[in-house]
């Protein structure tokens, strides 16, 4: 994976088109925030993607180490298999819809979700774009739940407004709780 700040590249799409044009049949998985993208794929040497981006214009090319192939055709099977197990699940109705990562956008249909969630394991993730629709449709407070803060430091870089919520641990469960009462308490 290949995170690369876009800098003084004016138009985002030729770093897709760059990374498009070294792939054979790999594809760009994710577009997470203003300044990264990242790409999944084998033989293709970090140095040489590196090389092109500079050429373009990227301030900074940063090899990621990841754990898997997620969000790439690699697990094409993994959803397939999500979908059969899918098949015998009865989804109720929901009355809040969610946002997508798979589309950037809600999902207001319950019929959508089991495709949806097929496809998201092997598909690029528009977590940017999801979550700037959450930002215009007024959500200001996003919770990020798991070791780290990659997410919050992305959140950032969409948008320095918005409040991000870290959950690491039991205690910073209740801390999260308490300010999201306060919050709460005072919009009333």
């Amino acid at each position: 994976m290949v995170s690369c700040p876009f800098g003084a590249i004016a138009d985002k799409s030729q770093i897709f088109q760059l990374i498009r044009a070294m792939q054979s049949g790999r594809k760009i998985i994710a577009q997470v925030a203003p300044a990264f993208v990242g790409q999944f794929g084998k033989n293709i040497p970090p140095a040489k993607i590196k090389a092109a981006l500079k050429e373009l214009g990227a301030k900074r090319v940063v090899p990621l180490k990841v754990s898997g192939p997620f969000h790439s055709k690699m697990l094409i099977p993994a959803g397939e298999k999500l979908e059969r197990v899918l098949e015998d699940v009865e989804l109720s109705d929901f009355t809040i819809p969610y946002v997508s990562n798979l589309m950037g956008d809600y999902v207001r249909d319950t019929k959508e979700i089991k495709f949806l969630l097929k496809m998201q394991i092997s598909s690029p993730v528009k977590w940017q774009q999801s979550v700037e629709k959450m930002i215009e449709e007024g959500v200001d407070t996003f919770v990020e739940i798991g070791p780290g803060r990659t997410l919050s430091g992305f959140m950032k870089k969409i948008n320095k407004e918005v409040k991000v919520l870290n959950i690491d641990k039991y205690e910073d469960l209740e801390k999260a709780l308490d300010e999201l009462k306060g919050e709460v308490a005072a919009d009333a």
